[in-house]
């Protein structure tokens, strides 16, 4: 069974403008937009930190 955790995508409505990064839960859902990716990631951390104790 693959391990559930939160993870990163990347969004960009045209080319031209700019890529948000969302938080996405296991389940699926999109929780939250941050407009960089090391934010988003650093969120993922925290998210997976919180899951896995």
């Amino acid at each position: 069974m693959r391990r559930q955790e939160f993870r990163v995508e990347t969004t960009q409505d045209t080319p031209r403008s700019r890529a948000e990064y969302t938080l996405v839960d296991p389940d699926g859902e999109y929780r939250q937009t941050y407009r960089t990716e090391a934010a988003a990631r650093a969120a993922a951390e925290r998210a997976n930190r919180r899951r896995t104790r």
